[in-house]
C-alpha cells in the first residue's frame, strides 16, 4: 500500500491493515431452542415442507456480521442466515435431542460495534476516514479450520449411504472455542408439510470450553423410518466449519 499503516506478526502475516476490514466482538447474544420446525424443501408448486426440531430464530442488528455459536449442553448448528433489510440479520439455530441454552457472539466491523470507553490504545482509519481498527476492541481470532463430506461423495447426484450417528472430537488451546462460518450438511424428507412425520440428517457441534463435539444425527418425526441411503446431490453431504477463540469474552 502507498499510505496509511500495516502491521505484520512474527510469522508474517500482516494482523493490521489500514485498507482492510477487521471484525471485532460487538455483542454477545444469549438464547435457548424451543419445539419448532425446519425447511426441506419447496415443490415446483410453492409448497413449502418442513420438518420438526427444536429451533429458534434469533434477529441482529448488525452491517457485516461474523456469527460465532457457542452450545455446550447439546449439538448446535447454524442452519440458515438471512438479511431481510439493512443492518439486520436472522439467524436459524436447531439443538439435536432437545432444547438448549446457547450464545450467538457477533463480531462486526470496527466502525459498526460500539465504541470502546477509555481515551487509549491506538485506532487506524482507512483513505475514507473510517475506523478499522481500534486496540480497544476485541478481534476475531481464528485458531482452526475443518471440513469434509459425510460420506466422501462427489458434489454429483447420486445414491448415497450416510453412517449412522456417530461424533468426532476437536480439541484447541483456548479455554473458550466456537464454531462459525459453518456449511451445515442436510438431507430430510416428510410425508406431509405438517411437519408431523418425517426425518432428517444432520450435524452440529458442541462446545464446551476449548473443546469441539461434533455429532452427526439421524432423526425421526412421528416414528417415520430413517432410510438406508437416498439419492440427493453428494454436496448436500460437505460440511465445514471455522474455530473463532471466545476466551475472556
Amino acid at each position: 500500500m502507498s499510505y496509511g499503516f500495516q502491521c505484520w506478526n512474527d510469522g508474517q502475516v500482516y494482523q493490521i491493515d489500514g485498507e482492510t476490514v477487521n471484525l471485532v466482538h460487538s455483542q454477545t447474544i444469549k438464547s435457548a431452542t424451543a419445539a419448532g420446525s425446519l425447511e426441506l424443501g419447496r415443490s415446483n408448486a410453492g409448497k413449502q415442507y418442513t420438518v420438526s426440531a427444536n429451533t429458534v430464530t434469533v434477529t441482529v442488528s448488525a452491517t457485516t456480521p461474523l456469527f460465532v455459536l457457542y452450545c455446550p449442553a447439546r449439538p448446535a448448528a447454524i442452519m440458515k442466515t438471512t438479511n431481510p433489510s439493512a443492518g439486520t440479520w436472522q439467524v436459524v439455530v436447531w439443538t439435536a435431542d432437545g432444547v438448549a441454552d446457547f450464545e450467538l457472539h457477533v463480531f462486526d466491523k470496527a466502525s459498526a460495534a460500539a465504541a470502546p470507553t477509555g481515551g487509549y490504545g491506538l485506532q487506524v482509519f482507512s483513505s475514507s476516514g473510517e475506523l478499522v481498527f481500534n486496540s480497544n476492541q476485541r478481534l476475531a481470532r481464528v485458531v482452526g479450520f475443518a471440513s469434509g463430506n459425510i460420506v466422501n461423495a462427489s458434489a454429483g447426484w447420486g445414491q448415497w449411504q450416510p453412517p449412522s450417528d456417530y461424533s468426532a472430537t476437536l480439541n484447541w488451546s483456548v479455554s473458550k472455542v466456537g464454531v462459525a462460518a459453518m456449511i451445515t450438511p442436510f438431507v430430510g424428507s416428510v410425508t406431509d408439510s405438517t411437519a408431523a412425520n418425517g426425518w432428517y440428517r444432520t450435524q452440529g457441534w458442541a462446545c464446551n470450553g476449548g473443546q469441539a463435539v461434533r455429532y452427526w444425527r439421524n432423526k425421526s418425526v412421528g416414528g417415520y423410518a430413517v432410510p438406508g441411503s437416498e439419492t440427493v446431490f453428494g454436496s448436500q453431504f460437505d460440511w465445514g466449519v471455522m474455530f473463532v477463540d471466545l476466551s475472556f469474552l
